[in-house]
């Protein structure tokens, strides 16, 4: 087929070389992506049909009333008379799962001292001939050779709770010619074991009274350490030993009266009717009374303790013991002090509040996502200020809500965007929630939302294949460019040349959106002054420093921001290169004014500081804001500065116009 014409042959260059790009290079898909499922768990909606486009037609999220039961546990404990045994405050008394925190009461009479010394009761595990005959002192002994050893339990002793162990000690009767004994005693039934101690030579008849070593140093002995001792007997080798009998000789100091003071404080608890007092415990001894404080000093019997099973109490708190959010509850004897100690164990102590208000729970899924840089955009607002809603994505990874969006909605309609982590996509699915930024409250709000979705520019291939990708299209830019000097070569031949004329001029209109190609930006920010007499307001966003001389600017209706590095000064009439704090002063001026002019140059700086797609999407935010308003957006852009296919797209979100001459 003849080429007929210059024209003809260079459209076919184009359209080949369109062709050979988009085969090379063709991107991953890219798009934006609405809502297509809702779960409402608080509150009602009128579904997410209306969120597919930012159009006015919204879709509205009303809260529920609702009546929520909400346990506080207490923040401190003061222990005025008490041991406490077991269990960790205040863990072990946050939930009514057996986790329990085990007192007992502490001695408050006149100390006194006493000794007892018991013989086992029960032969462990032994290798000892004949291991029962060492149990008491007789004409009869267990035998036992090198390396046999034999356990010995259940001395009886008896120690009373509450006792302070003053001594313990092992004693035996044994005999050897030429052995002898390592020792050891434990404090749990045999579970661990004090280092062994040797007995040193034994007598070689049988002696007529215990030789005792002494254990106290092992350890802080308890009264309940000492009531589970056992000991251990091991013969050394070099001959039999001979043991006769062992004993148990411990001496303690106890009280002759116990009491118990606990006490509870509890801070923040928060409104409502009614606020319950809920307990869960049991006792070993006397009854333990339960008192709640009416401020400032007077305790008032609330409920007891009686049972050795466990219990549950519950008592409604007046106005006066609530006290502003900060009860207190003591734990105290029923009857005073006894002359033996008592344990209590609690598994559960809250204040539970029922609150009454309104609340708000939604998600929603926007999946079949892909491309990549997904920038979450909602557009909406919210009514019954100052009520808000915040807005959290869904982390995978994690597990839980992210909170993205902090109580982002005013009165009216904006746009807030957020941009997405990885872990808040999995396998094209991202998930929102919104819920209320503060407590129930008792005024019902309604958020209303016109656009919700997820938009993602697109992602390159494989690096391997995006290099090659690159040299194949280099090389057919290269023949193409050579093809086209050898048709331009002949455009004398084939036709005359296009008469010259006037270019067209920039005109710009309320409700549209311009880009416009300039080396020096100050012209259109000129025309844009010019524009109704003088008087339409201009938010003029810039990298390059916008001068006026001082008399013009004041009498101007500009507002000047010049974009500067993150690490720059700060200071008034600068702006960092974040996308979202762009979009949020754009808002707010367009927000303000009811016909406005955005002045924008520098989208080379913000895509060199975050990202050509991120500066893309808030390109289109712009166009959509202005369009079928009166306000208009004027984008500038230096010759060059941004690259081909970059600027192409941004050709195709708003209408190209010429620079002034």
């Amino acid at each position: 087929m003849r080429l007929h014409s210059r024209r003809h042959r260079e459209a076919l260059l184009f359209a080949a070389l369109l062709i050979a790009s988009t085969l090379v290079l063709s991107p991953a898909e890219a798009g934006t992506y609405g809502v297509t499922e809702e779960q409402v768990i608080v509150g009602t909606t009128s579904g997410p049909s209306a969120t597919g486009a930012a159009d006015g037609q919204s879709e509205t999220l009303t809260e529920s009333l609702t009546t929520t039961q909400v346990p506080s546990t207490p923040v401190s404990q003061t222990l005025l008379l008490a041991e406490p045994v077991s269990g960790t405050f205040p863990a072990g008394i946050a939930s009514l799962d057996g986790s329990e925190i085990l007192y007992t009461e502490v001695g408050t009479g006149t100390p006194a001292t006493n000794t007892v010394t018991r013989n086992p009761a029960t032969v462990g595990t032994c290798t000892f001939q004949w291991g029962n005959l060492g149990i008491q002192p007789d004409t009869y002994t267990a035998t036992g050779n090198g390396g046999d050893a034999c356990v010995y339990l259940d001395y009886g002793l008896s120690v009373p709770a509450g006792s302070t162990i003053a001594s313990i000690e092992l004693g035996y009767m044994a005999y050897s010619n030429n052995g002898q004994f390592y020792l050891s005693l434990s404090w749990n039934d045999g579970g661990s074991w004090c280092p062994s101690v040797s007995s040193g030579p034994l007598p070689k008849t049988d002696p007529p009274s215990y030789t005792f070593t002494n254990f106290t140093a092992c350890r802080a002995w308890s009264y309940s350490d000492a009531n589970r001792v056992a000991a251990r007997f091991t013969a050394t080798a070099g001959g039999s030993v001979q043991l006769d009998a062992n004993a148990i000789r411990v001496v303690y100091t106890y009280s002759s009266s116990y009491e118990l003071d606990v006490r509870y404080l509890w801070t923040s608890v928060p409104a409502g009717a009614p606020q319950t007092l809920t307990l869960a415990g049991r006792i070993l001894g006397d009854n333990i009374s339960v008192e709640v404080l009416t401020p400032p000093a007077a305790w008032n019997a609330r409920g007891t303790v009686n049972g050795t099973s466990r219990q549950t109490l519950a008592y409604d708190l007046t106005p006066a013991e609530y006290n502003s959010g900060s009860p207190a509850v003591r734990f105290v004897d029923a009857a005073g002090s006894s002359p033996s100690p008592t344990s209590l164990w609690l598994d559960y102590a809250a204040v539970v509040t029922t609150v009454t208000g309104y609340r708000l729970a939604v998600v929603q899924n926007l999946t079949g996502i892909s491309g990549g840089s997904p920038v979450l955009e909602i557009r909406g607002a919210i009514s019954a200020g100052p009520e808000n809603a915040n807005v959290e994505v869904w982390n995978f990874t994690s597990a839980s809500w992210d909170v993205r969006l902090g109580a982002p909605f005013g009165a009216s309609d904006a746009y807030h965007n957020a941009t997405l982590f990885p872990d808040e996509r999995s396998g094209g699915t991202v998930r929102v929630r919104y819920v209320d930024a503060g407590a129930d409250d008792a005024v019902q709000a309604t958020l209303r939302l016109d656009l919700v979705a997820v938009s993602t520019v697109p992602d390159g291939g494989a690096p391997w294949a995006l290099a090659w990708g690159l040299g194949l299209l280099l090389a057919i830019v290269a023949g193409g460019f050579a093809f086209a000097f050898w048709i331009r070569g002949r455009r004398g031949r084939d036709e005359p040349a296009p008469p010259k004329g006037p270019r067209a001029p920039l005109e710009i209109r309320p409700g549209h959106a311009y880009l416009v190609e300039e080396p020096h930006p100050e012209a259109s920010l000129h025309l844009l002054q010019d524009l109704d007499g003088g008087t339409r307001p201009i938010l003029a966003i810039s990298r390059v420093d916008l001068r006026f001389d001082g008399a013009a600017r004041e009498a101007s209706t500009i507002r000047s921001y010049r974009l500067v590095d993150r690490g720059s000064l700060r200071g008034d009439g600068l702006l960092t290169p974040s996308l979202e704090r762009t979009v949020l002063l754009i808002e707010e001026f367009l927000g303000a004014e009811a016909r406005g002019a955005v002045f924008l140059e520098g989208l080379e700086f913000l895509s060199d500081n975050n990202n050509f797609g991120s500066v893309l999407r808030l390109v289109r935010l712009l166009v959509d804001r202005v369009a079928r308003t009166d306000h208009m957006l004027l984008v500038s852009v230096a010759p060059g500065i941004i690259p081909v296919e970059d600027l192409r797209r941004l050709k195709k979100e708003m209408e190209v116009v010429m620079p002034l001459p």
